[in-house]
């Protein structure tokens, strides 16, 4: 059977309100009152137990379902002959949504509608038809409302916080029904409940393509952006996303018979816990909002996505060495722009020294310094296949490098003052940019007019 998308207008609903009328008429002839009856436990003791006489229209299958005469009448109601059998498909040329309609109507219609009603057996025509235009206008529209989420770990908000970063993007605490859905998905309960288990959810309302539902294409270059910008806000710590997932709103559900897209995240190194207070929220709402259109992290999307994506795999990668690389690769693709002939080291620690004068708690000459010195690490790592411990202590003894700001760190704390370092450099490129419109080699240039310039006040 197929059908015609006409017929899903006033005569469909007026339709639906007769047999809908005569379902209520003869369900209000049912006692709407509950029914006290004994059950006879293992112990041997008859124990009272309430049940109510029927639910509603709607009655779920399982233990607490009632056989009564208003089950009765909605089967009849499922068998009129409007409606097809339950194991034919309605399919519409305009509409790629497929579906049973008798589900989409009363499951969803009559539902809505019950929701919207104080009192079972109270009917309004006018309410019934402000329902059935909303039904109407979601079967009719190119889209479908969905939801994506994301499950962060190693994050905190304070109680009864939220971040709104607009109004269909944000971050909250996790729900019950979050951690339902992760203990139904999640094969081991030490990630959901573990010292560093999942505690927040990055929430993103969207419309989905009907022609594409089957693909279950979902926004998860939001999540990725939301908790890049949570590091470069944070960058001592450590957030990262466990799984993401997508589903339609509860706002529609009908038609929808597509599984819920699941993405398995390997990013699982967490250390220091990202907690925003109730001030850091809104600070953080801010910089995301300012800055979202230069965090990419695609491939080769924009002069940014290169050294974001290093940065992000700084969070990644178990070996030190591995993250120290990934920092200096992306140090040179800002610091270095546009590469010249002169000494990659001098020009890095000069134009770092000038860029985060002010910027970081330490003097331009300890800033220069730090920098130098992160780049003869990286030339030990790559050139002489060197250990970073190996490393550290060979700077200890080092005539030109020195540590500077840290004393005698571990390999860990060097990585983390390291990723400071750069989450600042990226910021204030993308801060001149919003606030000027220049590229991070114009920055560059400007920074390299003011080192010549002996008048130069920072």
């Amino acid at each position: 059977m197929t059908l015609d998308a006409s017929i899903v207008n006033k005569e469909l609903a007026d339709l639906l309100w007769s047999l809908y009328g005569k379902a209520i008429d003869q369900i209000e002839q049912i006692p709407l009152e509950y029914k006290r009856e004994f059950v006879k436990h293992e112990n041997g003791r008859k124990m009272p137990v309430i049940k109510p006489r029927y639910q509603s229209l709607m009655m779920p299958a399982g233990p607490w379902r009632e056989y009564d005469e208003a089950e009765e009448i909605v089967a009849n109601l499922i068998e009129c002959d409007y409606f097809p059998a339950s194991e034919e498909e309605i399919e519409d040329e305009n509409n790629p949504v497929r579906g049973r309609i008798y589900n989409d109507v009363i499951d969803w219609l009559w539902q809505s509608y019950l929701e919207h009603s104080d009192v079972i057996g109270e009917h309004n025509r006018e309410a019934f038809l402000d329902v059935f235009q909303d039904f109407e206008a979601y079967h009719r529209s190119d889209s479908v409302p969905f939801v994506a989420k994301a499950f962060l770990a190693n994050f905190s908000l304070d109680e009864g916080e939220e971040v709104e970063i607009h109004p269909n993007l944000r971050i909250r605490d996790i729900s019950v029904d979050d951690l339902n859905w992760l203990l139904e998905n999640e094969d081991s309960l030490e990630s959901v409940f573990g010292p560093r288990g999942v505690v927040g959810v990055i929430e993103c309302e969207y419309d989905h393509d009907k022609t594409r539902v089957g693909t279950m294409d979902y926004p998860k270059g939001i999540f990725q952006k939301v908790v890049t910008a949570l590091r470069l806000f944070k960058p001592r710590t450590t957030p990262g996303i466990v799984y993401s997932y997508a589903e339609p709103t509860p706002k529609y559900t009908g038609g929808q018979t597509v599984d819920s897209a699941i993405a398995r995240s390997s990013d699982k190194i967490f250390y220091n816990s990202c907690e925003l207070s109730k001030s850091e929220c809104d600070d953080f709402a801010e910089f995301y909002n300012r800055n979202q259109q230069l965090i990419r992290t695609e491939s080769n999307d924009g002069e940014y996505s290169r050294p974001l994506r290093r940065f992000n795999e700084m969070y990644q990668k178990p070996a030190v060495e591995d993250c120290i690389v990934d920092c200096a690769i992306a140090m040179e693709g800002t610091l270095l722009e546009p590469i010249q002939s002169s000494s990659f080291t001098f020009r890095l620690g000069l134009r770092g020294g000038i860029l985060l004068d002010d910027r970081l708690p330490y003097s331009r000459s300890e800033m220069r310094s730090f920098l130098e010195t992160l780049y003869f690490v990286r030339g030990e790592i790559v050139h002489s296949d060197f250990q970073m411990e190996r490393i550290l202590d060979k700077i200890e003894n080092h005539a030109n490098y020195e540590l500077a700001i840290l004393d005698s760190p571990t390999e860990r704390e060097y990585v983390q003052e390291a990723r400071v370092f750069l989450a600042a450099v990226l910021r204030e490129y993308m801060e001149a940019n919003v606030a000027h419109d220049i590229s991070i080699a114009d920055v560059n240039r400007k920074m390299d007019e003011a080192a010549r310039n002996v008048t130069y006040t920072p």
